[in-house]
């Protein structure tokens, strides 16, 4: 079949962007371990040459894509957190309400730390993540309590978003949103304790 767009001239970003678009569109339709390059080139106006161009196989297409979700949200957080006085409370608050979403982002991010457990890949780019997550969380709480020991901090933080990853993986995927939200004070006063020993 040939696909009629085929031959529009688009730059190497608008193609990269449709191609991250039909993955994900894809993987949130099928799953990432039940999806194939053929699945995504389909979705897409690329020849099956003009697509393997721009990535060899899935997994370098959901690390793009996992990539651009993570830097978006780093830096939507490292506003929100900056713009607020109180950003120890801001954290907590902003990691015991996110718990209980349901997007988009969250499921493709759920994909990939199931693929975690069995692919080395998956776990060095959910560590390198998280270490963007914690270096900002720490850099911004640090900027309004100097007092506290960055190190120490930096172990806090990154036990916290740990933790948070288990609450998110039972909250979404094991049923256990409806205690987690009955008991949502208790998950704010745990976040709390974590931060201010």
């Amino acid at each position: 079949m040939i696909k009629i767009e085929t031959y529009t001239r688009k730059s190497r970003e608008e193609r990269l962007e449709e191609i991250k678009q039909a993955a994900q569109k894809v993987f949130l339709r099928k799953g990432f371990k039940d999806t194939n390059m053929e699945d995504i080139i389909n979705e897409t106006t690329l020849s099956k040459g003009g697509f393997y161009y721009y990535f060899k196989n899935t997994k370098e297409i959901y690390f793009a894509i996992l990539e651009e979700k993570s830097d978006n949200t780093i830096a939507y957080l490292g506003q929100m957190f900056a713009d607020n006085q109180d950003t120890i409370g801001e954290v907590v608050d902003y990691l015991a309400e996110s718990i209980f979403e349901d997007f988009a982002e969250r499921r493709l991010f759920l994909m990939g730390l199931y693929e975690s457990y069995y692919d080395n890949d998956f776990m060095e780019k959910f560590g390198l993540i998280q270490e963007k997550y914690v270096d900002l969380t720490v850099n911004i709480i640090i900027e309004k309590h100097p007092d506290m020991g960055k190190e120490k901090l930096r172990e806090k933080i990154n036990f916290l978003y740990t933790l948070y990853h288990n609450f998110v993986i039972n909250c979404n995927m094991m049923a256990g949103k409806n205690i987690y939200k009955r008991n949502k004070k208790y998950l704010k006063d745990l976040f709390i304790d974590i931060l201010r020993d």
